[in-house]
């Protein structure tokens, strides 16, 4: 039996109907690791250990340390608030090029076979 989560993703940019558009599975994952890698712990209400310090930490002396620091705030975020990704240390690339940190992510989602990749593009301003 397939595993179907459904939900509406974070940003509710309205469509030609004016209606958020509707996610499934694998979509819905993506754009909740998308919210919680890029919201800032201590953004959230409530909830201030919610997020990550990513944002902060890109400012930071590229290296080694700094690969290793990305690398543990986004794999503990992940497997702290979105159970339904599994995601190894070595499956977290970063990448610094232009003024930017290119974060690639291959996760499984728990309900498939195979892996799903985001990436996003942290600018360095």
């Amino acid at each position: 039996m397939d595993c179907i989560i459904k939900g509406f993703g974070s940003t509710f940019d309205a469509g030609v109907s004016g209606i958020p558009p509707f996610y499934v599975d694998t979509d819905l994952i993506g754009e909740s690791i998308r919210e919680i890698l890029l919201t800032q712990k201590g953004e959230r209400i409530m909830r201030p250990d919610f997020g990550t310090n990513i944002l902060e930490l890109i400012f930071e002396n590229d290296g080694e340390f700094l690969q290793s620091e990305l690398k543990s705030e986004i794999l503990g975020a992940i497997q702290k608030y979105e159970p339904r990704a599994k995601v190894m240390p070595d499956d977290i690339v970063i990448e610094s090029e232009d003024g930017e940190v290119v974060v690639t992510i291959n996760y499984e989602y728990l309900g498939e076979k195979g892996q799903t990749e985001e990436t996003f593009t942290l600018p360095r301003k």
